[in-house]
């Protein structure tokens, strides 16, 4: 039992060390590319295109349903992150953090994301970043900037997409699915909170060691 809280409050200390060696303000996005240019260069790639350009596909696909928005609003897709771009806190729309794809793993938008709220966030295209919520994937708040190649020309820009669907059984969990204790784990409710919590941290400040090492070999 002890060891669950120990395990928690190491992760807990190494993310916050961490956090605040390497986190960097957001910056504007540092080129001109267009809409068009986005579609050109993305419109047609596939899951595979994806994965060979250092992007990570998530195991879940957002709709707004999911994420206790509306469900008319439509979706997001499957989102594969590039970890690097994402950790980097820069809006470059040449970069996107984020590649979106559909069930049949087609591309069909990119996103791009800062890990704080400001009041001039990045543009891309002329369209500003803006104030999202938390969402399947990302508890917290934060600033994100659909940019999708579906559905009419007003919902090109946005958080949802009324012309995204996900498919059956490939949203996330409800949060009434999840279990509420840790009976199958011989801990009780409280210490699987401290373990998630633990985790969690835990693997955010790796993720950021991990990042300020690859740096450091690119310098």
């Amino acid at each position: 039992m002890k060891s669950v809280s120990k395990l928690s409050l190491v992760g807990i200390l190494f993310s916050v060390v961490a956090t605040g060696l390497f986190i960097v303000s957001p910056v504007l996005a540092q080129d001109d590319a267009t809409y068009e240019d986005l579609l050109a260069t993305y419109g047609g790639w596939t899951r595979e295109d994806v994965e060979a350009a250092g992007y990570e596909v998530d195991l879940f696909c957002v709709d707004a349903a999911s994420a206790g928005a509306p469900a008319e609003l439509g979706g997001m897709g499957f989102h594969a992150v590039n970890v690097e771009y994402l950790m980097d806190n820069v809006a470059q729309a040449s970069k996107p953090d984020i590649i979106v794809l559909d069930g049949e793993g087609n591309v069909i938008g990119v996103e791009y994301e800062i890990d704080s709220v400001v009041e001039n966030p990045p543009t891309i295209d002329g369209n500003p970043l803006v104030f999202t919520p938390p969402h399947p994937g990302v508890e917290h708040e934060h600033m994100s900037l659909h940019v999708y190649f579906v559905g009419d020309e007003a919902h090109r820009f946005g958080t949802w997409n009324p012309a995204v669907t996900c498919p059956p059984g490939s949203t996330p969990p409800a949060p009434e699915d999840l279990p509420e204790t840790g009976a199958d784990l011989g801990v009780d409710g409280s210490q699987l909170s401290l373990l998630w919590l633990g985790l969690g941290v835990g693997l955010l400040g790796a993720g950021l060691l991990v990042y300020r090492v690859k740096l450091n070999r690119s310098a």
